[in-house]
């Protein structure tokens, strides 16, 4: 569906944002198939985050390019998603947070992470079960 939803805008001066809500456990690390807050694994809690530019658009915007380019590989929440897509378009809002924007460069990549109902930090309990 993504790659159908691209292919509409490669000859237009366009940006595509797929981010998902949420991963799947298939029996990666656990003998578990779905989704659950109690028992997270990284198959649910890293999820895929793309982000296309057509050619056109590239051309035209390169200084978004350059920020997306950036931001590839830093950790984003995606509850803080709205404050990076803001910083993207150049929204004005009082509510924009720019060290919770993944292209600002004030973004703390270095802060707390936490899954589900704001009870398990992502690094100390999620990110060390990958292993």
């Amino acid at each position: 569906m993504v790659n159908k939803i691209i292919r509409r805008f490669t000859d237009k001066v366009a940006l595509v944002i797929y981010l998902s809500n949420h991963g799947e456990e298939v029996y990666n690390k656990q003998e578990f198939v779905g989704h659950s807050d109690s028992k997270p694994s990284p198959s649910m809690v890293e999820v895929p985050f793309v982000v296309y530019m057509s050619d056109s658009f590239m051309k035209q915007h390169l200084e978004v390019v350059l920020k997306i380019q950036n931001a590839q590989d830093k950790p984003l929440m995606s509850d803080d998603f709205i404050h990076a897509l803001l910083d993207l378009l150049e929204i004005q809002s009082k509510d924009f947070e720019k060290t919770c924007s993944l292209f600002s460069t004030e973004y703390n990549e270095r802060r707390q992470r936490i899954y589900g109902y704001g009870s398990i930090n992502y690094a100390d309990e999620v990110k060390k079960r990958s292993k």
